[in-house]
């Protein structure tokens, strides 16, 4: 049975049913290998649901990490999927990716070091929060860890991901939503860029007299798109500063998450 769910995880069910059947030397068919994948993935999630009880309700320990992380960078994003014979046509999985800093493997190229990731289908805020600590509290030695830095588009549950953790944490609002909302909302494009350059290095109230000017001398759809990127940067003024303006001297090692998050529910989904 883990044989052939390990399989399906990176192919069909067809596929894990002739290489299963070559292994064996038996008739295997793709039907039997769901039913192998379903039940791997139901004593799976039977055993992470018993661990989440037994840190979170019964106050048991968790056995620390080995990965040594003096700064811990985390992001947090989800994508819509479509589901089949369910009573709702869509739900939401929700991805996270946790760090201890990058590397250089090309020109403007980097690769996360010690790269941890999660997925989940069906959790709920509080449950997704909890399963962020125990899965970094599992993987890395946060003892002497000083400080978390984690970014996100904006959304509630995903600033809200990294609560649970313990730690002094610093909230970057990620670039590229910062740079799209920009773009939709001003159509010139250096001015776009210029006033995101102004916004991450000297922050919101600077360039909140423009905004408001440019506000008011606009009308219809125009008018409206400005107001949502003033919204959009008013509820997350605390994440445009780079960390650098903040006097914290530690890298940005954020920005991940778009490149990975749908490859990483393509593998989950399967």
């Amino acid at each position: 049975q883990e044989i052939g769910a390990a399989l399906v995880s990176s192919g069909t069910y067809r596929l894990a049913a002739s290489q299963l059947s070559y292994l064996t030397r038996t008739p295997i068919s793709h039907s039997a290998i769901q039913r192998m994948a379903w039940t791997v993935g139901n004593r799976i999630a039977d055993s992470e649901e018993a661990e989440r009880r037994r840190i979170f309700e019964q106050g048991g320990e968790e056995e620390p990490g080995k990965v040594c992380a003096p700064v811990l960078y985390g992001e947090s994003d989800g994508v819509w999927v479509h589901l089949q014979r369910e009573k709702r046509k869509s739900t939401e999985v929700r991805v996270a990716i946790l760090s201890t800093g990058r590397k250089a493997v090309g020109k403007d190229r980097f690769r996360l070091e010690n790269k941890h990731c999660l997925t989940a289908i069906g959790l709920d805020s509080q449950a997704w929060q909890e399963h962020i600590v125990r899965e970094a509290h599992r993987h890395y030695d946060l003892e002497h860890t000083r400080l978390l830095v984690y970014g996100g588009d904006g959304n509630q549950w995903v600033r809200h991901s990294f609560d649970r953790m313990q730690i002094e944490q610093e909230f970057v609002l990620d670039r590229f939503h910062l740079l799209r909302a920009a773009r939709r909302a001003i159509p010139d494009r250096k001015v776009a860029h210029a006033l995101v350059t102004r916004l991450r290095q000297e922050g919101f109230e600077s360039a909140q007299p423009d905004l408001r000017q440019q506000i008011q001398q606009a009308a219809g759809q125009p008018r409206k798109k400005l107001e949502d990127f003033y919204r959009y940067v008013f509820h997350n003024q605390d994440g445009l500063l780079d960390l650098q303006y903040r006097g914290l001297s530690v890298l940005p090692c954020l920005g991940a998450i778009e490149g990975n998050v749908d490859k990483l529910v393509v593998h989950r989904m399967k």
